[in-house]
């Protein structure tokens, strides 16, 4: 539907619009859960333990290349289907999650998209989400970033409850 809809509005960038907008609290109870994990890992961790419960077909990798650690996510689809649209929301989504985590300042050593780039007045949204330069035709869709990402402070602001009045 999504792939479709992008065609029918002529919006290249349909998915990665669709991310801009998204928050943590779009993935629902389990943005709890992930706003109280001390590091950026431990959110990555969380997210690939209960990813049923946000989208059953993602699946998380983390690859460790030394001091950089490639972020994808990637579909697992019974039968291949057009997923430019899906892949850039998703990637859009983790990219803003590893910002709240880790203070709107961050921004990933790189971006990679498998598909190709796309004319020249649709970039503005890619330097507004991932604030680096992307990277086009690459073999796999993901953020780059530095390994010691992983282990910094979850900086998001924690969840807090009214105070009670005593009885």
């Amino acid at each position: 539907m999504l792939e479709r809809s992008a065609e029918v509005s002529e919006c290249e960038t349909l998915g990665l619009r669709m991310a801009e907008e998204r928050s943590l609290a779009n993935l629902g109870a389990t943005s709890l859960l992930i706003a109280h994990q001390a590091t950026l890992r431990g959110v990555l961790e969380a997210l690939q333990e209960y990813r049923n419960s946000i989208n059953s077909t993602l699946v998380l990798h983390f690859e460790d290349m030394g001091g950089e650690v490639i972020l994808r996510e990637d579909f697992s689809l019974s039968s291949p289907e057009p997923s430019r649209q899906s892949s850039d929301l998703v990637l859009g989504v983790l990219a803003r999650l590893c910002a709240s985590i880790l203070g709107e300042s961050w921004t990933p050593l790189s971006v990679c998209f498998s598909h190709e780039a796309p004319p020249p007045a649709e970039m503005p949204i890619f330097r507004r989400l991932f604030r680096c330069k992307p990277e086009f035709n690459c073999e796999f869709n993901g953020l780059i970033l530095h390994a010691t990402d992983l282990d910094r402070a979850n900086c998001a602001p924690m969840p807090t409850w009214p105070a009670t009045r005593a009885s």
